[in-house]
């Protein structure tokens, strides 16, 4: 799985936000002025990414959030957002509703690690207990229905690759019922 480019991102939020199938700027700013008020920062957040304020600017008609915009522009100046969003200085910086999509992607863009830490992490457990109680990989895949040689690279060999965090999680909870 590829890690989440901030404007990639930011397009998966506002299209999940305004409930469109298809991204259009017109379409969203219209909706961030009328009846999605949410839309406001991450419309903003993507056009900046994009170097596309100016075409967003054109579309917006209501004055507080062209005020909203420009207070944000100067906050800005020529910042780049995804390092500022990956360094964690966006609550420093923004305004807190702004500051919350940057923190969002900042854990999407590091969920990779977290996730291999975490199964990381059950597969000793997963370990130790298969050794504590002498239960077989063969016993754990037919009672779990998981594919044998998956298992069998998760455990033995470290690969973390092969089973999700939610098969590592069952894996590690039927191991400590037994």
């Amino acid at each position: 799985m590829r890690r989440p480019t901030l404007t990639r991102w930011l397009k998966r939020e506002l299209l999940s936000l305004s409930g469109l199938e298809h991204f259009s700027l017109r379409k969203l700013a219209a909706m961030a002025q009328n009846t999605h008020a949410r839309l406001i920062a991450p419309l903003f957040l993507y056009c900046w990414e994009c170097n596309r304020v100016s075409n967003l600017l054109e579309l917006i008609y209501d004055n507080d959030i062209l005020c909203e915009y420009e207070q944000v522009s100067q906050l800005l100046k020529k910042k780049n957002l995804t390092k500022l969003a990956l360094a964690g200085n966006a609550n420093d910086l923004l305004p807190l509703h702004y500051a919350k999509h940057l923190n969002s992607f900042k854990v999407a863009y590091h969920r990779q690690d977290i996730d291999a830490d975490s199964k990381g992490l059950r597969r000793e457990r997963c370990r130790i207990l298969q050794l504590q109680k002498g239960v077989s990989t063969a016993k754990i895949c037919s009672e779990l229905d998981l594919d044998p040689a998956n298992v069998c690279a998760f455990i033995k060999q470290g690969d973390l690759g092969r089973i999700t965090l939610q098969d590592a999680t069952r894996m590690m909870k039927y191991l400590m019922a037994l």
